[in-house]
């Protein structure tokens, strides 16, 4: 904070390769959160395997985000674990804790985003999980807004002074 830090991702979840796996549970995220309020910390990879465990701290704590990274590609791969990932994290927190993440090192994001625009959570899905469609809204806060916000971004004023703005 003295430095101005006032967001901070963590990566947690993807246990690879033979590594302790308490390291990449989030249960550490429960004290951060509560002892630096005023930090931002985004949840790299939801958490996975641990999304449940996640799901129920960014509920708690106002100051937890959850990334997709890595996660978005499920969209193309396993559409329906993606699914069911996204009708969580919406029907526990909300489209404005979700952040985009792509793991633009390891895959190209080109052919996520795409998917992931085109994508609408199955009806039976959505009515399981009580969560509500993604909306084309709720895709462009996943996708930008939501981290613009967190970083302080007036984003139609950015769009201005690079002149975007239709």
């Amino acid at each position: 904070l003295e430095l101005g830090v006032n967001i901070i991702g963590v990566h947690k979840g993807v246990p690879l390769g033979p590594q302790p796996i308490e390291h990449t549970q989030a249960w550490d995220m429960d004290g951060a959160a509560a002892n630096f309020p005023e930090i931002n910390f985004i949840i790299f990879h939801v958490g996975l395997p641990f999304i449940d465990e996640v799901c129920w701290q960014l509920v708690r704590y106002p100051n937890l985000y959850a990334s997709i990274a890595a996660t978005v590609n499920f969209v193309t791969r396993s559409p329906r674990v993606f699914a069911e990932t996204m009708a969580k994290l919406l029907f526990w927190c909300g489209e404005d804790k979700i952040i985009y993440g792509g793991e633009t090192p390891i895959w190209h994001p080109r052919g996520a985003l795409k998917a992931f625009w085109e994508f609408e959570l199955p009806e039976d899905i959505v009515e399981g999980y009580g969560c509500g469609q993604l909306t084309k809204e709720a895709k462009k806060k996943i996708l930008g807004l939501n981290l613009a916000r967190l970083h302080g971004i007036d984003v139609e004023e950015k769009k201005r002074s690079l002149g975007l703005a239709a």
